[in-house]
């Protein structure tokens, strides 16, 4: 492992132990769009609910989710049209899996406790 990205995980550890919150509201944000679309842009989530100096955990959870298998990489990008991103690139992300997006909703949400179309299992 290279020494950047080493840097990258223990930052990427740090974030997951101390802005757990912050990275999982975002991270439901993410998944209900790449879910309902089955493609995402990082600029198409709404940020107004982090605060500046978390904006940082952004990238952090577009790695945990492709890492885990819910997102994938695309080969699509462009600029930005975020402010803060001043025309920055970036990439688009698919849906790799709708039944792991799902099974994150449903941990993850209110609403997730029954998905429409779901069967009642029998007690």
């Amino acid at each position: 492992m290279s020494e950047t990205n080493g840097h990258l995980e223990h930052v990427k550890d740090c974030q997951i132990a101390f802005k757990t919150p912050v990275l999982l509201a975002y991270a439901v944000q993410v998944v209900k769009v790449a879910a309902a679309f089955g493609q995402v842009w990082p600029d198409d989530i709404d940020t107004a609910h982090i605060q500046k100096k978390d904006r940082n955990c952004i990238g952090t959870v577009f790695i945990i989710l492709k890492n885990v298998g819910i997102l994938t990489h695309s080969r699509d990008f462009r600029k930005s049209k975020a402010a803060g991103r001043k025309g920055s690139t970036i990439f688009k992300y698919a849906l790799a899996s709708q039944s792991l997006a799902t099974a994150f909703l449903k941990r993850h949400t209110p609403e997730g406790s029954f998905i429409p179309g779901q069967q009642e299992l029998p007690l």
